[in-house]
């Protein structure tokens, strides 16, 4: 109704004692039954990786993985959005961005990233803490974003920016930064 291309889902937790691999089945059996209600529209279902907090599934790739092979099948909706704060806080230190993209296309396919969530950490690798920053003010740095946003051009994934912005929650500056960063 709303026009948009995509639904950005973020995975739940094994909360209440469930065992996180009962509670992956669960997401399995709820993301079924949503694709399948919803199977008139044309908009795509991304399941966002989240940063590990707590009891958060779905933030190393092997889970994103199993979920990924027993949805996609039924679904050509079903697509990832890929957050750069979520995974570097999950422990994908983004020094090594080519190995975490050669990881990811190995088990997903870079091909179904539909978007990145595009954001620096306030937190350090491997945290555990979805705790994002503007960008060049974090722990993920400034060459380590640069790379990212480059591979995410040469492979046509679109960038959403995602950080909290400047005191009037605005984003000019550090867009034009990364603007100016890109051409250079």
């Amino acid at each position: 109704m709303l026009g948009g291309n995509g639904v950005v889902v973020h995975l739940g937790k094994a909360s209440g004692g469930m065992d996180p691999q009962e509670a992956i089945q669960n997401m399995i059996d709820n993301i079924q039954t949503v694709l399948q209600k919803t199977e008139h529209t044309k908009v795509d279902f991304l399941l966002e990786n989240t940063a590990g907090q707590k009891s958060d599934l779905g933030y190393r790739f092997e889970d994103l993985e199993k979920i990924w092979k027993q949805v996609q099948p039924l679904s050509p909706r079903m697509k990832i959005c890929l957050d750069t704060q979520h995974t570097f806080a999950a422990g994908y230190d983004w020094e090594n961005s080519q190995e975490i993209f050669q990881e990811f296309d190995q088990r997903i396919g870079i091909k179904n990233i539909a978007c990145i969530h595009f954001n620096d950490s306030k937190k350090e690798c491997d945290s555990h803490v979805d705790r994002h920053e503007n960008l060049f003010q974090g722990f993920i740095g400034e060459k380590n974003l640069i790379a990212i946003a480059k591979y995410a051009i040469k492979h046509e994934i679109p960038l959403i920016l995602e950080t909290p912005g400047d005191a009037n929650g605005e984003h000019h500056k550090e867009i034009l930064k990364l603007k100016k960063e890109l051409a250079e």
